[in-house]
């Protein structure tokens, strides 16, 4: 999730995270059979899709700040 922060710090967007959704990543993107290899998959499918969305059409257009957390066992951008 560093990756991410720093990428969305270049369009000026201040990425935090809950320790929640920390929990919930690493719960959701590690395996007993592929380790952490999954958690790009989980990054990619549950986390970048709400932010594209915020960085395009959303309140993140000119930059911002936001925090992922979790609600119902989904990642929600706050």
């Amino acid at each position: 999730m560093k990756e991410l922060a720093a990428l969305l710090l270049a369009r000026k967007v201040e990425f935090t995270w809950t320790e929640q959704a920390a929990a919930l990543l690493k719960e959701l993107g590690t395996s007993r059979e592929f380790g952490a290899r999954e958690m790009d998959r989980v990054i990619q499918d549950r986390i970048k899709p709400q932010l594209v969305d915020q960085l395009l059409f959303g309140r993140l257009k000119k930059g911002g700040a936001v925090v992922l957390d979790t609600a119902d066992r989904e990642f929600v951008i706050l």
